[in-house]
């Protein structure tokens, strides 16, 4: 079927549309409460104001047509009192029974005008109120259109009739005069009054329900929009709380960092001076300033940290994770130097050209020698022998740490599962690395992990093969899928669908064996 074609039957149901009240973005289940319970105080005071105007009216009319002599009769005594308890009734029920009401209504003007009621002012006005109400209120779209537009055709028919029979039975003052023209236009001035008048009391009550039906539509969508923001709030605070928890979680691996590796320095340091007291007091001497420049370097360190916290506090857009260490790969030499000035023997070695590391790559590797150290020099003690080796690849930066035990090569410790070496393995997670962490078969223990040059996009904890499988072993640590060798090169570099081998591990000093790491 052709535009042409269905634009008349457009136009059609556009036009009974604006009649009923419906369509045109009112919702097609939508119903319009009435509430008549809350509406009925003014409509009982509406109803007794247009029934008292009645009676007044009518009376006065009595009266003046009996004055006159004008041959109309008074209005019957019947008439006078059921045509207003009639349009009473309509008039305080038009919210709770809209059709009802005007059918009640309609009654009432059928019988005044049927029985000569002297009252055409207050009873037009009242089938007014019912007309515009029924349309406004009813939920019969369909049904309520179809009576108001047979109580217009009807009224208007009988108000053109009424009219019409009155003027032609008035006595001329000129018995040959041709009233004829004078008749009709009276008539058609009638007709048109009534159109007008009872057309606009249909169009406004549907215009109201249409009205009523659009505020529903702003309604629903301002509930579906305050839940939306409830939801979106609910969930900023939830991301709120996570960054606050990952905030704490980062904070608490810093302070792990930092304090448990100066500490265990210090009591090396300390235990040095104390062994040298007795014999070379210079050498004690040197050992304490050893200590005291330790615990000055811890607090340093804890005061810059705690100042970048508060920084990012005052920062709305920041957190505490967002600035990363000024402890970097540049100086994991100063960490040797500090193990070898308090009697421990450690070798360090750089394999390959050293490459441009990010600043959140190098901080992971210089907390993951620092944590090495720290657990070789608590749990191994100062005897063993400890090897930091320190290599560039194409694509990746490793390190890998070892020692040779509490024992110089003795069977391998259980794992353990200290706080030390989740902090590790969460820093190597979070730049999208590997590492292996655990026991050596021929004593001693390794933490070797490989780092992205640049971190990964989008390594948010989750390490390369997160698919896979992460290997925990009690005992000397296993090659596996995805996991780093020492003599890797670049183009051994585990893929991102590659396995992941984590074993944790820490050592056991000689006075407690089941001691873990930190």
């Amino acid at each position: 079927m052709s535009t042409n074609e269905t634009r008349p039957q457009r136009r059609r149901d556009a036009f009974w549309n604006r009649l009923t009240g419906v369509g045109d973005g009112v919702p097609d289940d939508w119903v319009r409460p009435r509430e008549w319970r809350r509406h009925l105080p003014f409509d009982l005071l509406i109803a007794a104001l247009l029934t008292s105007g009645m009676v007044v009216s009518a009376y006065t009319y009595d009266l003046l047509y009996v004055a006159l002599d004008s041959g109309r009769d008074a209005s019957p005594l019947w008439a006078s009192i059921v045509v207003p308890l009639l349009f009473f009734a309509g008039l305080a029920g038009r919210h709770a029974a809209p059709i009802l009401s005007m059918v009640l209504g309609s009654t009432a003007f059928t019988i005044g005008q049927l029985a000569l009621y002297n009252d055409n002012l207050f009873t037009q006005v009242a089938c007014f109120f019912l007309i515009y109400s029924a349309g406004a209120w009813s939920a019969h779209r369909v049904a309520v259109t179809v009576i108001r537009l047979i109580a217009l055709v009807a009224g208007t028919v009988w108000a053109l009739g009424s009219y019409s029979y009155s003027f032609s039975s008035f006595p001329a003052a000129d018995p040959n005069a041709d009233l004829t023209p004078l008749i009709v236009s009276f008539t058609f001035f009638t007709g048109i009054i009534n159109v007008l008048y009872f057309g606009a009391a249909l169009l406004f009550g549907s215009n109201d329900y249409r009205r009523a039906g659009r505020e529903e539509v702003l309604r629903r969508q301002s509930i579906a929009l305050t839940e939306q923001a409830n939801a979106l709030l609910e969930e900023r605070r939830t991301v709120a709380q996570q960054a606050v928890q990952l905030d704490r979680v980062a904070i608490a691996r810093e302070l792990h960092d930092v304090v448990a590796h100066y500490v265990s320095l210090m009591g090396l340091q300390a235990a040095a001076a104390r062994r040298s007291l007795a014999k070379s007091p210079d050498r004690a001497e040197r050992a304490l300033l050893e200590v005291e420049s330790s615990a000055r370097t811890a607090i340093a360190e804890l005061q810059a940290m705690l100042s970048t916290l508060r920084d990012d506090e005052r920062d709305a857009g920041g957190s505490a994770t967002d600035a990363p260490s000024t402890r970097t790969m540049d100086r994991i030499p100063e960490l040797v130097e500090e193990l070898r000035s308090a009697g421990m023997v450690v070798n360090a070695e750089v394999v390959g050209r050293a490459g441009e590391v990010t600043p959140v790559v190098g901080t992971a590797a210089y907390r993951i020698v620092q944590e090495a150290l720290t657990n070789a020099r608590k749990h191994a003690g100062a005897a063993t022998l400890i090897d930091v080796r320190l290599r560039y690849l194409s694509t990746s930066v490793e390190v890998e740490i070892t020692d040779t035990g509490a024992s110089g090569g003795s069977a391998p410790q259980s794992v353990g599962t200290g706080r030390g070496i989740t902090g590790m393995r969460e820093r190597v997670l979070a730049v999208g690395g590997v590492i292996e962490v655990g026991p050596r078969a021929e004593g001693g223990f390794r933490v070797r992990a490989r780092l992205p040059l640049v971190t990964a996009v989008g390594a948010t904890g989750t390490a390369p093969g997160a698919g896979g499988t992460a290997k925990v072993v009690d005992g000397p640590t296993e090659r596996a899928a995805g996991s780093v060798d020492a003599g890797d090169d670049a183009s051994s570099e585990p893929r991102a669908t590659d396995d992941v081998q984590v074993t944790h591990g820490v050592h056991a000093t000689e006075a407690d064996p089941s001691s873990t790491g930190t």
